[in-house]
């Protein structure tokens, strides 16, 4: 299967500190609604950790790197991550990756 590469793809782990993902999760409806017109952004969904109550995922796929550069330079995501910082327990984790094959998305 021929490797897109075009598209950017990340994971992001997010640590709050005890008590604090429920805010968390209220910064990212409104940030979410930025994300909705953002053209380039194909897919970027928040998601709870079973395992670990404190524990968010992020996953993102953008049409290309100029998406994905658009997306971290909006005035929405530096409001996010001024409204996070102190929520958070540790820094965010990143993992970049390179979208191969999905089902219900076109690569």
């Amino acid at each position: 299967m021929p490797i897109d590469t075009e598209k950017v793809s990340f994971i992001a782990r997010l640590k709050a500190k005890p008590g604090e993902r429920d805010a968390i999760v209220a910064a990212f409806e409104k940030f979410l609604v930025a994300v909705e017109a953002e053209e380039g952004t194909e897919v970027y969904s928040l998601h709870l950790d079973k395992a670990d109550a404190d524990t968010l995922w992020i996953f993102e796929l953008y049409t290309d790197q100029a998406a994905q550069d658009h997306h971290g330079g909006t005035p929405e995501f530096m409001e996010l991550l001024t409204a996070i910082g102190d929520l958070l327990g540790d820094a965010p984790g990143m993992y970049g990756l390179d979208p191969i094959a999905a089902k219900g998305l076109t690569l």
